[in-house]
């Protein structure tokens, strides 16, 4: 295993730990990459008979993988994040615009299915483009965040 200061384990639990939105986020880990799992009830509205409101809710997850490369046994539905190009490891700051990312698409598509779907919409709508977490990662360097330590799932 890397140094515990190198180890994208340890750095994601330190920040996952300074997030407060983190609670909805599970967080787990193998020798094969680093899982960050968002899961909790989603409401999806739909009318009754007699045009009533009926709130209901339903169980929903999406998982974020980061890892050195794809494998075949990852779930669908799984958003696999790659080291960038020419690399091992993870930079800090593309690992912070990753987390950053993550938190506002899971936030968008939440919002979209409950608000525009009306119960027909799927929590897979998250899009984790990689324009977009390149346009986190401008953000981070613009307000001089900008780390570039290398964290490794594993030696």
């Amino acid at each position: 295993m890397p140094e515990p200061e190198n180890n994208l384990y340890t750095y994601l639990k330190t920040a996952f730990s300074e997030r407060e939105w983190a609670y909805s986020y599970e967080l787990t880990f193998n020798p094969k990459g680093a899982f960050i799992q968002w899961h909790g009830y989603i409401p999806l509205d739909s009318r009754s008979e007699d045009n009533q409101e009926v709130v209901k809710l339903s169980y929903g997850y999406i998982t974020f993988i980061f890892a050195e490369k794809k494998s075949p046994w990852m779930p669908e539905n799984t958003y696999v994040i790659l080291p960038q190009k020419g690399k091992r490891g993870f930079e800090v700051s593309y690992v912070e615009a990753v987390l950053d990312q993550i938190h506002y698409q899971v936030n968008r598509a939440y919002f979209q299915v409950r608000e525009k779907a009306r119960g027909r919409g799927k929590l897979t709508e998250v899009k984790l483009s990689d324009a977009d977490i390149q346009a986190s990662l401008v953000n981070i360097k613009t307000a001089n965040r900008f780390d570039d330590r290398e964290l490794r799932i594993e030696e």
